[in-house]
């Protein structure tokens, strides 16, 4: 009795988009060279689509969004997946207050989590865009195995074709959430998602965005940051959070834990908490 929801990709040939932070337009009259470049990236977008879709058929976990299918019709592929009831933990800090979901809740959410990325590293893959938009709540019973999944797998990559292929690309995922390494277009591998991680885990234990707008108004005060080295204030009095959460951003790669060992803590993390 599972629910599904429809998510629809636009791809019309005849319309092109172009959208700033405050300004969108769409221009529907092209010439003959616009044609040729709405086609490329209408190409794009269905290469991209799908290898999303080669990805989650493929890999199958209690912890990833369950995928049921995906269809085509003009102008428009849609994906069909599993409904996630209350929607990503992103959307939940926007509309519930700190106080209405319990720590405990949190640390399970960031846990689920953490097991949909060990599984991904299981498997030799790299998500690359980790964040709290990603993870979708499912449930916010204590009684239910699973309360968090993780989604969106188009920009998931297998380890080896970014060795063998050097797409080390810049710009992949969301830039406060990416890793140093990544916005310095350096070489990156698993740990990239173990950082990324880590800020996702720092905004759900604290319900709140760790890169105040006012302070970083734009994305590249936060990546200028984050190459430095500095990383944003911890507002936690839990030693075991902190702690695992700087363990997680080091600036070195080499330094972070891998996902298992994250898993394991935060396994403790939640058993201990009351």
């Amino acid at each position: 009795n599972s629910t599904v929801e429809s998510s629809s990709r636009n791809l019309a040939k005849n319309t092109t988009k172009s959208t700033t932070k405050n300004n969108t337009t769409n221009n529907s009259s092209m010439t003959t060279r616009d044609k040729t470049a709405a086609e490329k990236q209408m190409d794009k977008k269905m290469d991209e689509f799908r290898k999303e879709v080669a990805m989650l058929a493929k890999f199958v976990s209690p912890y990833l969004i369950r995928f049921y299918g995906a269809c085509f019709i003009p102008n428009r592929i849609c994906m069909v997946t599993e409904l996630a009831k209350y929607g990503s933990l992103q959307d939940m800090m926007k509309h519930k207050k700190s106080g209405e979901i319990v720590m405990k809740m949190r640390i399970k959410l960031m846990l689920d989590t953490a097991k949909g990325i060990q599984y991904l590293h299981a498997n030799n893959t790299l998500h690359r865009d980790i964040k709290s938009d990603n993870t979708l709540v499912t449930s916010l019973d204590f009684n239910d195995e699973v309360n968090g999944k993780l989604t969106d797998f188009g920009a998931s990559r297998n380890v080896n074709s970014l060795c063998d292929n050097m797409m080390y690309t810049k710009g992949i995922g969301t830039p406060k959430f990416m890793a140093p390494e990544i916005t310095n277009v350096e070489k990156y591998t698993l740990s990239a998602d173990v950082y990324s991680f880590a800020i996702t885990v720092l905004e759900c234990l604290t319900w709140k965005d760790p890169f105040d707008e006012k302070l970083f108004p734009y994305s590249w005060d936060i990546t200028n940051l984050i190459s430095k080295g500095e990383r944003p204030a911890i507002e936690l009095g839990d030693k075991e959070q902190k702690a695992l959460i700087e363990e997680m951003w080091k600036q070195d790669p080499r330094e972070r834990p891998d996902m298992d060992r994250v898993v394991d803590k935060l396994n403790k993390i939640y058993q201990t908490n009351n």
